[in-house]
């Protein structure tokens, strides 16, 4: 797994910053890697915050695109993760480039349900500008 770079929320001025992730443990089957990222480092463009962590726990942080959608858990990561996961909610079931390979196969069953992506869709959108 590599690097990455997550919107997340500034601890300082709440606004918008940037993580850089990296992959802390990786566990699983060579079909079903999963890894835990943490934050090294996050820049804050609104206040000039920066937070730098040498630890294994990383930097705490909270996602900046994340809801609650008919009581299950939505969140975007990054633009990238956005746009990846709008095109396959609005029509197209093929497998892409996705930041994590076996992304499309764990989408969640909630996620998965034509009537909910509608509105999956309209949220991303939003988490999109």
């Amino acid at each position: 797994m590599k690097t990455a770079k997550y919107a997340v929320r500034c601890s300082a001025c709440t606004g918008r910053a940037v993580a850089n992730m990296h992959p802390s443990g990786v566990r699983g089957t060579y079909r079903e890697e999963t890894c835990h990222m943490v934050a090294k480092k996050i820049i804050c463009s609104s206040c000039g915050c920066v937070q730098v962590s040498e630890t294994a726990d990383g930097v705490p942080y909270e996602l900046w695109s994340k809801a609650n959608i008919l009581g299950n858990f939505l969140w975007v990561n990054n633009e990238a993760h956005g746009r990846a996961l709008l095109e396959w909610t609005e029509g197209s079931r093929e497998r892409k480039d996705f930041p994590d390979s076996a992304y499309y196969e764990v989408l969640p069953g909630w996620l998965l349900n034509a009537k909910h992506r509608p509105l999956v869709a309209k949220k991303i959108r939003e988490f999109l500008g």
